[in-house]
C-alpha cells in the first residue's frame, strides 16, 4: 500500500482499507493541472455521469466504468471493481484515473478498489441496462409490424430475436 503526502490545504484523513482493497497513489510532487474543478458525486447514483464527464479514453475510461462509487472520505475515494475486472486495477491504470480525477477536481486523492461482486450503478451496468431496453423496444416494434404479423402466421415462421437490430 503506497501513500501520499497529504495536501497542506487538506483536513488529515486516517483510512484503514478494508482487507482486499487496494489503494494506488502517486508522487507527491505530481499536482494535478489546474482546471474546472467538479465536485466528486456524494453517491453512488451520481457517479456514472461524473464518470462520463471526465471524457476519459482507453484503459481508463473502462476502469472508470466499471466502477461504482463505495465512499468518498477526505481525499480517499473508495471504488468497488467487479472481479470478472479486476486487472483493469494495473497500476498503470488506476494511475491515469487517479491523474485524471485530481485534475477535474483540483484535489489530490487517493483511489482504494474493493474487488467483489456486481457492480449495478456503474456507468457500464447503466449502458447495458440501456442497450437492452432499446433492443427489447426494437423487437416489440418490429413483432408489431403488419407485415411480419402476416408472415409468422402464413408460414408458421420464427423470428430469431438475435437477428433484430435497431436502426440507426
Amino acid at each position: 500500500m503506497a501513500t501520499a503526502a497529504p495536501d497542506p490545504g487538506a483536513t488529515p484523513v486516517a483510512a484503514a482499507p478494508a482487507s482486499g482493497t487496494d489503494v494506488r497513489s502517486t508522487p507527491a510532487d505530481a499536482a494535478p493541472a489546474p482546471g474546472p474543478a467538479l465536485s466528486l458525486p456524494e453517491d453512488a447514483a451520481g457517479w456514472p455521469s461524473f464518470v462520463a464527464a471526465l471524457k476519459l479514453s482507453g484503459m481508463a475510461a473502462q476502469l472508470a466504468a466499471q466502477t461504482e462509487l463505495k465512499g468518498v472520505k477526505g481525499n480517499v475515494i473508495t471504488l468497488a471493481l467487479p472481479a470478472a475486472h479486476k486487472h483493469l486495477a494495473d497500476k498503470a491504470y488506476s494511475d491515469k484515473l487517479k491523474a485524471a480525477l485530481d485534475q477535474a477536481t483540483g484535489r489530490k486523492l487517493l483511489l482504494a478498489f474493493e474487488v467483489g461482486g456486481a457492480a449495478e450503478t456503474s456507468l457500464a451496468a447503466q449502458e447495458r441496462r440501456q442497450r437492452a431496453e432499446q433492443q427489447a423496444r426494437t423487437e416489440a416494434a418490429f413483432r408489431d409490424e403488419p407485415f411480419v404479423r402476416d408472415v409468422l402466421e402464413r408460414f408458421d415462421a420464427k423470428i430469431r430475436p438475435d437477428s433484430i437490430k435497431p436502426v440507426s
